[in-house]
C-alpha cells in the first residue's frame, strides 16, 4: 500500500550455478521479458554478464533467431552468450499449393510456408498448361512447384526461381534447421518429425546416426524429404546435412 509492493512469493536465481553444466540452443524466440525470454519452449534467464554477438540486449525480442549458449543448473538455464542470427539464407521447397494469391501463395498449408516473388524471380512452367509467360495468377490449388529461393522470415522464402510442374507427391524442404530436438526439428518454420525408418545422411553423402545427426545439426542447412503422417504431421523419410 501507499505505492509500496508487498511481495508473496519471492524467487532466488543462483546465477553463479555452482556445478553446473554447458550446453545451447537455437531457434526464434517465442517470448521475452526484462531478465528472461523463451526458445523452444525453454524459459532463459539473462544476467548483467551474459554476452550478445550481432545485437544488444534491447534486440531480444518475439521472432528473433538466435543461437544462446547456457549454464545448466537442475531445470534452470541462463544465457552466457546470445548470438542473433539474420535471416536471408538458401532456402528451397517442393510441394503442391495449398492456396494462392495476387503476389504470394502458400506451399504445405494451412500455416505452411509463404512463397513470394520480385521482378527478379524466373518462372517457368514444366506442365501440361505449358504457359510462356507464368505468374502468380497462373498458379491453381494442387498445383505442383519447386522453389529455389532464400528464407527472409519465419515461414516466408523470397524466390529466384518458381518451377511449376507435372503432379507429383514429392515434399521436399531445405534450410536451416531450427528447434532441434531429437526426433524433430524445424525448418522453415515447419515441424518435421523424424522416426525409425528416416535415413540421415551427412555432407558427404554417408550415412549418419540420428545421435550424430542431431547433436551437428542446429543452425546448419539442412534437406529433407518428407511424407503426410497419419495424423497429418511431415515425416522426414531422409534428411541431409548440406553444410
Amino acid at each position: 500500500m501507499n505505492g509500496v509492493l508487498q511481495a508473496s512469493e519471492v524467487d532466488v536465481i543462483n546465477q553463479s550455478l555452482s556445478g553446473s553444466s554447458n550446453g545451447s540452443l537455437t531457434g526464434s524466440v517465442a517470448s521475452a521479458a526484462p531478465g528472461t525470454f523463451v526458445v523452444n519452449g525453454q524459459a532463459i534467464f539473462t544476467t548483467s554478464n551474459t554476452q550478445y554477438v550481432n545485437g544488444a540486449a534491447a534486440d531480444l525480442a518475439v521472432g528473433s533467431f538466435v543461437k544462446v549458449d547456457v549454464l545448466i543448473s537442475g531445470s534452470t538455464l541462463v544465457a552466457t552468450k546470445i548470438e542473433y542470427t539474420t535471416l536471408d539464407a538458401p532456402a528451397d521447397a517442393e510441394a503442391n499449393v495449398t492456396s494462392a494469391g495476387a503476389s504470394s501463395f502458400e506451399l504445405l498449408g494451412p500455416g505452411g510456408v509463404t512463397i513470394t516473388a520480385n521482378a527478379k524471380t524466373q518462372w517457368q512452367d514444366k506442365s501440361s498448361a505449358n504457359v510462356s509467360h507464368m505468374g502468380f495468377a497462373d498458379l491453381r490449388l494442387g498445383d505442383h512447384v519447386q522453389v529455389d529461393g532464400n528464407q527472409v522470415n519465419d515461414s516466408v522464402i523470397l524466390a529466384t526461381k518458381i518451377v511449376r510442374t507435372r503432379p507429383n507427391p514429392a515434399i521436399v524442404v531445405a534450410g536451416k534447421a531450427w528447434s532441434v530436438a531429437a526426433p524433430d526439428l524445424s525448418v522453415l518454420d515447419l515441424a518435421i518429425r523424424t522416426d525409425g525408418a528416416t535415413a540421415f545422411i551427412d555432407e558427404l553423402g554417408n550415412a549418419m546416426s540420428a545421435a550424430t545427426f542431431f547433436a551437428k545439426a542446429a543452425g546448419h542447412g539442412v534437406s529433407v524429404a518428407a511424407m503426410r503422417g497419419a495424423d497429418g504431421a511431415l515425416v522426414a523419410t531422409a534428411i541431409r546435412l548440406d553444410d
